[in-house]
């Protein structure tokens, strides 16, 4: 994913939020998505997002004004915007190098296999230099 996407998202959540039908469970469900593939699973924006959630959850039940929240949202959801244009998004390597994708039994018999190899390889050209004498 490309930082512009990753902008318009966030910012498409910033418009989400300010809306006057804004869905309060699905908004959050969609931005903490977001915000885990972005930064990543455990990240510090991914945390403080959950810590944030409920303190919205408590301000749709009318125990905290609900706009001074939003606004909190949508100031951080702005930082998180700034954090990408300054470090970029996470980068994921879902596939690894090749001995990573490789079981632990594929590397051992393969390392066996070498190994093998190697000798019986050893063996015949010991035979041919032994020979040829």
């Amino acid at each position: 994913m490309t930082k512009k996407k990753a902008v318009e998202i966030i910012n498409k959540q910033i418009v989400k939020l300010n809306q006057e039908n804004f869905n309060h469970p699905t908004w959050t469900i969609q931005t903490k998505t977001y915000l885990a593939n972005l930064f990543g699973e455990g990240s510090e924006q991914h945390n403080y997002f959950d810590r944030y959630y409920w303190n919205l959850d408590t301000a749709i039940r009318g125990e905290i004004n609900i706009n001074i929240l939003k606004h909190n949202a949508e100031t951080f959801l702005t930082d998180c915007i700034d954090t990408i244009h300054d470090l970029g998004i996470q980068k994921k390597n879902p596939k690894g190098n090749y001995i990573s994708r490789l079981s632990d039994k594929m590397i051992t018999f393969s390392i066996s296999g070498v190994f093998t190899g190697g000798l019986l390889l050893g063996r015949m050209i010991y035979k041919v230099f032994e020979c040829s004498q």
